[in-house]
């Protein structure tokens, strides 16, 4: 983020999917047997982008309820970097973050740098580019604008889908 010259960029908000937890539980869903097997099968993996779709509905209604804070704050004169021209809630992207899809792949049986791997990387991040891009409000006063980040995590994403199903969510 620059302040006063250059191009004023950054994300108010970030909201980050586990892929590794979201694959799994859809597994759980499917009661998928042979998960190899079937991950191949064209007909899961358009399942699959409707579940991973579904749940970016809910996360795109979030990141604009709080950004509409945001920006009736910036509007009340409440945020300081606003009123001293340093940065705009409307140069701010809305980012989803993405981690765990590496050990999604390896749940799902899938070598690191196969064609499948790669099939898988592009389904699971075009999927979220190309729901970003729909559901991006280009309003000059208000705009809406959603990006995304992969997040290496290393391991994380194992930690946290542990964590979660010990406190039941």
């Amino acid at each position: 983020t620059t302040g006063m010259i250059g191009l004023m960029t950054g994300s108010c908000n970030v909201i980050t999917l586990n892929i590794n937890r979201i694959v799994q539980d859809w597994c759980k869903y499917q009661n998928f047997e042979d998960i190899e097997f079937e991950w191949k099968d064209l007909t899961n993996q358009r399942k699959l982008v409707t579940y991973i779709t579904t749940i970016l509905e809910r996360v795109y209604k979030y990141h604009i309820a709080y950004k509409t804070m945001l920006y009736d704050l910036e509007d009340l004169g409440m945020i300081t970097y606003s009123t001293a021209n340093y940065l705009y809630i409307k140069k701010l992207y809305s980012t989803i973050g993405v981690l765990g899809y590496y050990e999604a792949a390896k749940f799902l049986g899938l070598e690191d740098g196969s064609a499948e791997y790669n099939d898988f990387m592009q389904l699971i991040l075009g999927t979220i580019a190309e729901e970003n891009k729909k559901h991006s409000i280009h309003d000059k006063k208000r705009p809406f604008i959603f990006n995304q980040e992969c997040i290496p995590g290393e391991g994380l994403a194992v930690k946290l889908y542990n964590w979660d199903k010990e406190d039941g969510y």
